[in-house]
C-alpha cells in the first residue's frame, strides 16, 4: 500500500497537504521521487516472498544507496555545485532544484556534491556511473560474467542476421564487365583513323 501511495504521490501533484508531500518527495530526491513507489513495491514483494531478514535489509540498503547515487549523478550532470555562501542556502537551492526537477534534490549532496567537489564533473560522473553499475548488479544478483553474457547476446544475434543477409544477397542483375577486344569498343578507345 505504501508503494502505491508513493507512486500516486509522485504522479499526482494534488493540492494542500498532498502537494506539500509531493514537493517534499521531489525536493529530497529530484526526479528519483518517481522511483520511490516502484522501489517500495519491489521491497514489499521481497518481504512477501519470505526472503530472510538479512536479504531484505541488504536490499533496502542497496536500494537506498542506488537512489542516492541516481540523485547524485543528476546533480552532477544537470544542477552542478550551488554557489551560495552558507550551508542552509545551498540546501535550499538543492531542494528547489529537486522540486523543479532541474537537479538531484537535497539528498544529492552526500554523494553528488561530495564527488563533484573532490574530483570535478567528469571524474565524478565516471565514479558515480561505476558505482551505479555495481549497485544494480548487487540489487539484481547479477555477476560480471552473467552481465557480459547477456550483453553479448544482442551482438551475437546481429552477427547471425548479418551472416544470413550476406548469404541471401543476390548478385547484380547486370554485368558491368564488357569485352575490351570488341571491335566497337576498340574503335572508341583507339580513336578515328
Amino acid at each position: 500500500a505504501l508503494g502505491i501511495l508513493l507512486l500516486f504521490l509522485a504522479v499526482i501533484q494534488g493540492q494542500n497537504f498532498w502537494q506539500v508531500l509531493h514537493n517534499l518527495m521531489f525536493g529530497l530526491f529530484g526526479w528519483c521521487g518517481y522511483l520511490m513507489g516502484p522501489l517500495s513495491i519491489y521491497i514489499a514483494i521481497m518481504i512477501a516472498t519470505d526472503k530472510t531478514v538479512t536479504s531484505v535489509k541488504a536490499t533496502l540498503i542497496e536500494s537506498g544507496a542506488l537512489l542516492l547515487l541516481l540523485c547524485g549523478i543528476t546533480q552532477v550532470l544537470s544542477g552542478g555545485m550551488p554557489a551560495a555562501a552558507s550551508f542552509w542556502k545551498n540546501a535550499t537551492i538543492l531542494y528547489d532544484q529537486g522540486v523543479s526537477l532541474s537537479g538531484g534534490g537535497l539528498l544529492s549532496a552526500p554523494i553528488g556534491l561530495t564527488l563533484l567537489g573532490l574530483f570535478g564533473k567528469t571524474p565524478a560522473t565516471i565514479t558515480i556511473i561505476l558505482l551505479i553499475f555495481v549497485f544494480v548488479m548487487l540489487l539484481t544478483g547479477t555477476t560480471l560474467l552473467q552481465f557480459f553474457h547477456k550483453a553479448y547476446q544482442p551482438v551475437k544475434k546481429v552477427g547471425e542476421v548479418y551472416t544470413q543477409k550476406v548469404a541471401q544477397r543476390q548478385p547484380p542483375k547486370f554485368n558491368i564487365d564488357i569485352p575490351v577486344d570488341d571491335p566497337l569498343v576498340m574503335g572508341v578507345l583507339e580513336g578515328p583513323e
